[in-house]
């Protein structure tokens, strides 16, 4: 069955149904979760005056202030020249003070190289072009000595808690990462305990038992040791390998290696080179007789045939004259062989 969720979000089980939800650290972009940085901001608003319905959250007057700061908030940080990298402005709190906000703005995580000290700068650059006023006619004030705006990295690490309880939460500006920690795998988010035991760190004669993030080492019963090194009161009660014998050492008895491991490898790639070779060796010698017997089966097929033969002989005048003759056959005939 197909995941139910995009692979970038979280199912969450509900009766009767389910929740695809973002991770901490990411907002949904179309039909998906991406990564993204926040900052952590306030405001003050000194012409509006906080009225006590606004701690009713579910009120309709509160519901319209968020929104109308929401949207001012938005529109100043867009103004900036990160502008097409906001994704968000999240309202967190409203209070007394005049009217008190206390926000988080959002932005696209390939915004790489935007810091806070980056945003404090564009921010100030934005509300000193709109001579302190925001939205639709909201005249910002001091919210801290005669500063009119604050603007901080978000420590999602303390505020979110967001990382996977064995992993551990490095905060960064604007964002933060997760890292398992050492015996777990995964993305920070989700972190999955190692088996340690399947790389067999203990003695062999050994009994390996596999913890969260670690492992244990102990020897066998009738063994003697910490578990990466056993001992045996006797040879009898350990398990040596071939190439092994069994050692006193330290008033107990081990298994220690009378060659390398390698030596029988290296037998093996002996025994194996002298086979090949002993089947090449065998082939080529069924190829040359096969050839040698067909040359011979040829020969005998064809008529025999002789060099023409130079001879000497002498006239009957004692002279010597040169005679050719095709065959011994033919100077058998005429009498000169």
């Amino acid at each position: 069955m197909p995941p139910v969720c995009h692979e970038s979000m979280v199912c969450q089980n509900t009766v009767g149904g389910y929740e695809c939800e973002c991770r901490i650290g990411n907002v949904v972009v179309g039909d998906v979760c991406k990564a993204v940085k926040s900052f952590a901001g306030r405001l003050s608003i000194e012409s509006l005056q906080y009225r006590l319905i606004y701690n009713d959250k579910n009120s309709s007057e509160y519901k319209e202030l968020r929104d109308e700061l929401k949207n001012a908030i938005k529109e100043l940080y867009q103004s900036t020249s990160y502008g097409e990298l906001v994704v968000d402005v999240l309202i967190n709190k409203i209070y007394n003070g005049s009217v008190r906000v206390d926000y988080e703005v959002i932005f696209n995580s390939t915004a790489s190289n935007l810091t806070t000290a980056v945003l404090k700068s564009e921010l100030e650059k934005a509300v000193n072009n709109t001579n302190g006023t925001i939205g639709n006619s909201l005249v910002l004030g001091p919210v801290e000595g005669n500063r009119l705006f604050i603007v901080e990295d978000k420590n999602e690490c303390v505020s979110d808690e967001p990382c996977h309880e064995n992993a551990v939460c490095n905060n960064t500006d604007g964002s933060f990462l997760c890292i398992c920690h050492s015996g777990f795998s995964g993305d920070g988010f989700i972190c999955t305990d190692n088996n340690e035991c399947s790389t067999a760190p203990c003695d062999r004669n050994g009994i390996c038992t596999n913890t969260p993030g670690s492992f244990n080492c102990t020897c066998g019963a009738g063994l003697i040791g910490d578990g990466f090194s056993c001992g045996g009161v006797n040879c009898s009660v350990l398990s040596c390998k071939r190439n092994e014998s069994c050692v006193m050492r330290d008033d107990l008895y081990y298994c220690s290696s009378t060659k390398d491991d390698s030596d029988d490898g290296l037998s093996t790639g002996i025994i194996v080179l002298i086979v090949v070779l002993s089947i090449l060796g065998f082939v080529f010698l069924v190829v040359v007789l096969i050839i040698c017997q067909k040359g011979i089966e040829k020969r005998g097929q064809e008529p025999y045939t002789a060099d023409v033969t130079l001879q000497r002989m002498k006239t009957s005048e004692g002279q010597f004259v040169n005679n050719s003759y095709q065959s011994d056959h033919e100077m058998r005939n005429l009498g000169k062989v």
